[in-house]
């Protein structure tokens, strides 16, 4: 019975400091979406305006933001302020 592991070892190594340290990196991936993808907005739309994006394919990636923004006046100046941000800046 000695050399045979130890039942609680797989709940020790659970709690492992370098377990924890992978966990952080889940809610991390998923703020940084929640984040970029408004973000990317300015630039699609910059891409779309000079034709390098079609109309479908600029509608289908941002379909939440405009129908977001059609519903509610303050996002749809929100999201034209940025989108128009970007095509002064060029």
């Amino acid at each position: 019975m000695s050399d045979q592991a130890d039942p609680n070892s797989r709940r020790i190594a659970w709690f492992a400091p370098w377990t924890w340290k992978r966990r952080w990196k889940i809610p991390a991936t998923a703020w940084s979406a929640l984040v970029a993808y408004p973000l990317s907005y300015g630039p699609a739309y910059w891409l779309f305006v000079r034709g390098w994006i079609s109309d479908s394919a600029f509608y289908v990636m941002y379909l939440p933001i405009c129908w977001i923004e059609e519903r509610n006046a303050s996002i749809y100046e929100l999201v034209t302020w940025y989108g128009h941000l970007w095509l002064r800046h060029t």
